[in-house]
């Protein structure tokens, strides 16, 4: 059973996009228990030109309530997508996620702010304070798409808390945190930043210096961990992001055009809506 196209910021228990893919899983479970859910905790990144990787979010309550309504119809259990969240890289809080999604299915009803505490106390250090603060201001965020019912599906990657004041509001927070540690838990806020540093880049600071961190933030994390980085893509995301705003000159073939008119083409809308007859019933509202 694998609701891809459900609202990735609420459990299966809510919202209406998520009311039919409950109604079908409910029928499945009459008919047996040989049942593995196929999860998503996040959605994806299919802007790759935009985003590098995927930016910070603090998904936790979602997944931890469809564990228990996994354990409740009695299914054999989950196979979990969660490569979404920045975990190649050890990313945004993907390592937290995959220690919960672990806890949570070895007990749905472990406490879930405790087995935050002890991870984020245990892998940062004494920089857990000021790291719990951010995944709870991330959380907060959540909270309130949840709460005005805003939709999320597998490709809302630039969510709208992801404002100037709220990203650089980050920033300074993890740049104390990572002063107040050093050796592994000063590397783990590194990468836990990677995911924040790619965003501020991509929507309001595309600093050489800021770029030049990331690249070498990705290069210690190269040298400490058997991971990839795909270096030709980084090198032309960060190109294209530096240049980004900056009028393009007119193609050779066209500049001897008479009466040539210019339009701008503005940037590819940020918010999907429901649209019947467009690909899974979704379409993006373009900002005019």
């Amino acid at each position: 059973f694998a609701p891809i196209n459900g609202d990735y910021s609420k459990s299966l228990d809510q919202g209406k996009e998520n009311a039919i893919d409950l109604k079908d899983f409910i029928n499945w479970t009459k008919i047996t228990k040989n049942i593995l859910f196929w999860y998503y905790p996040c959605p994806y990144n299919r802007n790759r030109d935009v985003f590098f990787v995927e930016p910070p979010n603090a998904l936790a309550k979602r997944f931890a309530q469809d564990i228990k309504i996994m354990r409740n119809y009695g299914i054999l259990g989950p196979y979990v997508e969660h490569d979404a969240s920045g975990i190649t890289l050890g990313t945004n809080f993907s390592e937290l996620q995959a220690y919960l999604l672990l806890k949570l299915a070895q007990n749905p009803n472990a406490n879930l702010d405790k087995l935050i505490d002890t991870f984020i106390n245990a892998y940062y250090g004494k920089a857990a304070p000021i790291v719990r603060k951010y995944f709870n201001l991330l959380a907060s965020n959540l909270d309130k798409i949840v709460a005005k019912n805003s939709t999320w599906n597998y490709r809302t990657i630039d969510a709208e808390y992801l404002t100037k004041n709220n990203l650089l509001l980050w920033d300074k927070m993890l740049e104390t945190a990572e002063k107040s540690v050093t050796g592994v838990h000063a590397f783990r806020v590194r990468l836990l930043r990677i995911g924040l540093d790619c965003t501020i880049i991509s929507k309001c600071d595309s600093d050489a210096k800021r770029i030049e961190k990331v690249r070498k933030n990705l290069k210690e994390l190269q040298s400490k961990r058997p991971v990839t980085i795909d270096w030709k893509r980084f090198d032309s995301w960060s190109k294209n992001i530096a240049n980004k705003g900056k009028e393009l000159p007119i193609p050779a073939a066209l500049a001897n055009v008479k009466g040539l008119i210019t339009i701008n083409v503005p940037e590819r809308g940020r918010t999907v809506k429901a649209h019947v007859g467009a690909n899974l019933s979704r379409a993006f509202l373009e900002k005019r």
